[in-house]
């Protein structure tokens, strides 16, 4: 995976700078596969990650078609700022 990097079972690292639409897209692929498990996990952002606009409107459309089922299967998400 490109975008995402498991630290421990079900704690995932999102890595990369996410600049292009296709970036967007490959990041909501990636992220269809972790929930495809169907298993609970947790997700580690570094806020300075932050996506560039052409990337953010897909991953955004992404994540609002896909609420209730990040809702279930997301158990927190991590921001760290510095």
């Amino acid at each position: 995976m490109k975008f995402f990097r498991e630290a421990e079972p079900g704690i995932f690292i999102a890595t990369g700078r996410l600049q292009t639409e296709q970036d967007g897209c490959d990041w909501t692929a990636e992220y269809g596969e972790l929930l495809a498990a169907n298993r609970p996990l947790a997700v580690i952002v570094n806020v300075d990650d932050q996506p560039e606009v052409a990337a953010g409107k897909p991953m955004v459309l992404w994540m609002k078609a896909r609420k209730a089922e990040l809702g279930r299967l997301i158990r927190v998400t991590v921001y760290i700022a510095r």
